[in-house]
């Protein structure tokens, strides 16, 4: 089965990125100039369950990773900024800088679509937009960059893995609250549609069924409000991106961590309660289910420690169910979690969420990464798994180890 849209977001945004804007997610100046790394000198560390954890080296922080959904041994991922690796065997990893022909500004956003065409995507400007290259061979050449879309941070791609009718269409979204989408493989791109409700950093995309139409669906939740309050507004397009309704406006979280200078963070390691979406495309027993997946304190408020949620719709976002809680500690307000992500199999139905998660360090002084599925919708969740090998430690040098699981085994 298929681990599709591998998504990561790390804890290296750092103690120093405090004093920046707490509005604006992008890298901050303070991380870019005191980067300090440490290695390794093993490649690969297996665990006793069989997760493989590779270490590509020093690359920077924010890594996003999608796998090509008719090649399970393909993946491609980058960092910020603009370190790129891609693989075709699932073990040996290529590193490549592509040229997007100016500098870029980070926050990488990589979709496959349903042939296998590879979209990447990353900030530029400084920051006024983003630019997106197509590669027909696994990152190892690409297209001509093209500028997608306009706007100040925080954006997101996703692409249609579907024969239907919208067939790989690609969307993208970006801070202020705009929607773009291609028709032609990544040729060109317009921008269709500008939701007024977004004003936070968070803004999400995804691809579902619309009743049997497969890919009729494409969802966009926006991110506003106050930052420990924040306001996820539901949208919803039925005819591939080209005009949206909405569905709902929802309050599902409050703070993540400790308010430092106006931000949520976790061990003065800033984060915020993203809402992370998906959708079911399978045909098995979930089909169109919605599902958002966000980080809140338990109990609410100022301190207290953040657990991993999950809620679904069975309505194209118009009405919610109750907060299904994904980590299994016996005692959650012993322990952080936070910086989740979540994806859907598009052939089983199965549901896939992996966080940040301090269960295993009692000072709460570095984190590693767990994960969990669910097999009927989100309602209950596996016995969680540390996925990782090797921890992150906030006071030493911030590191990223990317890894890949054994497709399946949580």
């Amino acid at each position: 089965m298929f681990l599709t849209s591998f998504l990561l977001l790390t804890l290296n945004k750092t103690v120093c990125a405090q004093i920046d804007d707490p509005l604006i997610d992008r890298v901050p100046l303070e991380w870019l100039e005191n980067i300090n790394y440490s290695d390794s000198d093993e490649d690969v560390i297996t665990d006793n369950d069989g997760y493989d954890n590779f270490n590509l080296g020093v690359d920077f922080a924010e890594p996003h990773l999608s796998q090509n959904p008719n090649n399970p041994l393909q993946y491609f991922g980058a960092y910020n900024i603009n370190n790129a690796w891609q693989t075709s065997d699932g073990h040996d990893w290529i590193s490549s800088t592509p040229n997007f022909g100016t500098p870029v500004n980070g926050d990488p956003g990589t979709a496959y679509d349903g042939v296998g065409n590879l979209y990447y995507e990353s900030m530029f400007g400084g920051v006024t937009g983003c630019k997106v290259m197509r590669s027909t061979d696994n990152g190892l050449t690409w297209s001509a960059p093209v500028t997608a879309i306009s706007g100040n941070d925080k954006n997101w791609l996703a692409a249609d893995q579907t024969s239907g009718p919208y067939a790989n269409f690609v969307y993208t979204v970006m801070t202020p609250g705009n929607f773009a989408r291609s028709t032609n493989f990544g040729a060109t791109w317009t921008t269709t549609a500008t939701f007024a409700t977004q004003a936070l950093p968070g803004m999400m995309v995804c691809v579902g069924p619309n009743g049997t139409t497969d890919g009729g669906a494409v969802y966009v939740v926006t991110n506003s409000g106050n930052a420990f309050a924040s306001t996820y507004t539901f949208y919803v397009s039925n005819n591939g991106g080209l005009n949206f309704t909405l569905k709902s406006a929802q309050n599902f979280a409050n703070y993540v961590g400790t308010n430092v200078n106006g931000r949520n963070s976790v061990q003065n390691m800033r984060t915020r309660p993203y809402p992370f979406i998906t959708a079911d495309q399978s045909t098995n027993t979930f089909r169109g289910r919605l599902y958002c997946v966000y980080a809140s304190n338990t109990p609410a408020g100022n301190g207290n420690k953040p657990d991993i949620f999950c809620r679904y719709s069975n309505d194209q976002g118009t009405t919610w169910s109750l907060a299904f809680k994904i980590n299994d500690d016996l005692n959650s307000q012993n322990h952080h979690q936070w910086h989740p992500s979540v994806w859907c199999d598009k052939s089983t139905g199965r549901l896939y969420v992996k966080w940040m998660d301090t269960r295993d360090t009692p000072t709460s002084d570095s984190a590693y990464i767990y994960a969990s599925y669910s097999d009927d919708g989100g309602v209950t969740w596996a016995s969680n798994k540390r996925i990782s090998t090797q921890n992150e430690n906030r006071l030493l040098n911030l590191r990223w180890w990317r890894y890949s699981t054994i497709p399946g085994r949580l």
